[in-house]
């Protein structure tokens, strides 16, 4: 009886068991997949959740349009999340979901089970990082922004919608451009957006007042746009530039329209910007421009040893040299060659 060594024998056995482990990992993705594929053909109601910001809730956007596009004729849409953002849903025919059904979804965060009649629903969950439940749900799929890869967290969502089965669409920006933009004749004005809401992704107040300075310098008109989170802070602003406030989101929309070029920091009017199609420049410190980076940004950032230190904005810096040190005249280039780029 012939026998092998006692390495060899491990190493064929090791070899069997790696490859049946495998084996496992493929049907058991197989399987999900399939199953997750049935379940989005068989409900015929899509609830889609977001609790997050206003920059949060525009990455799931190309997501959202992409589950509409491809089944827009065979199913009912609604919307869980905050209602001043469904302006930019209700092209879409997305209604939003009723109170008592909202606090139905809510029921999650303790774990507990979800009313019968929300089983009829397919649930499309949208979070950064954090699951916000240890419980299974057969008919809830969380769909994670941002994972082990640095990539934009709308495309991430986009690539998590194809495991229900969904093909991400892409012209999801130009559908954007059809309903929310349309023809921008001839914009004139540079718009600042000194604030965010968080105070250590700023640049220094004093710094876009100097810039602003220099750009008026070249005969251009600048105006700052403060929200209300920089109405709450006191920012204070020199009576030479229009300074221009703004509570809502359409109103927002109707303003960045007339801007040219929008100078601002990582922040939710900074992705609106991008998605308007509108030439920007976003200065980065603490936050990761791989996964934030506003469409079609001139990013400015130092890229230190120390930044990013965050995805999302859990900000462990008390001092962010990151943003701090960065020089007024890095920004003046950029907004030099942007002007020249788009006269």
């Amino acid at each position: 009886m012939c026998t092998l060594p006692l390495h060899k024998t491990l190493s064929c056995f090791y070899y069997k068991v790696n490859y049946y482990f495998k084996f496992f990992c493929l049907l058991t993705n197989t399987l999900k997949k399939n199953t997750n594929k049935f379940m989005v053909i068989h409900k015929h109601k899509i609830i889609f959740v977001h609790k997050g910001a206003f920059g949060d809730f525009l990455q799931t956007w190309p997501s959202i349009f992409s589950v509409y596009n491809q089944f827009k004729d065979k199913k009912e849409f609604y919307f869980a999340g905050r209602k001043v953002f469904y302006p930019w849903l209700s092209p879409l025919n997305i209604k939003l979901l009723d109170k008592r059904k909202k606090m139905a979804l809510d029921r999650v965060y303790g774990d507990l089970d979800l009313p019968h009649e929300m089983r009829d629903f397919l649930i499309i969950w949208f979070v950064l990082k954090k699951i916000p439940t240890t419980r299974t749900y057969e008919n809830i799929f969380f769909l994670k922004g941002i994972g082990n890869k640095k990539i934009k967290v709308w495309q991430n969502y986009l690539n998590h919608i194809g495991s229900l089965g969904i093909t991400g669409c892409d012209n999801w920006h130009k559908a954007w451009l059809r309903f929310f933009v349309g023809d921008r004749a001839h914009p004139q004005k540079i718009i600042i957006f000194p604030g965010s809401g968080h105070r250590l992704k700023n640049w220094p107040i004093s710094r876009y007042i100097e810039l602003a300075e220099r750009i008026k310098g070249l005969g251009e008109k600048v105006s700052f746009v403060l929200g209300p989170v920089e109405y709450e802070r006191g920012f204070s602003l020199p009576d030479s530039f229009e300074t221009i406030y703004s509570f809502g989101f359409e109103e927002l929309q109707n303003i960045m329209l007339k801007a040219k070029l929008i100078i601002g920091n990582d922040s939710g009017p900074m992705h609106l910007a991008g998605f308007n199609g509108i030439p920007n420049i976003t200065i980065f410190g603490p936050t990761d421009p791989h996964l934030w980076a506003p469409i079609g940004s001139n990013v400015i950032r130092l890229g230190l040893p120390c930044s990013p230190c965050t995805s999302t904005i859990n900000i462990k810096c008390n001092t962010v040299a990151c943003i701090d040190q960065i020089g007024i005249d890095l920004v003046y280039e950029a907004v030099l060659k942007c002007l020249a780029k788009h006269e």
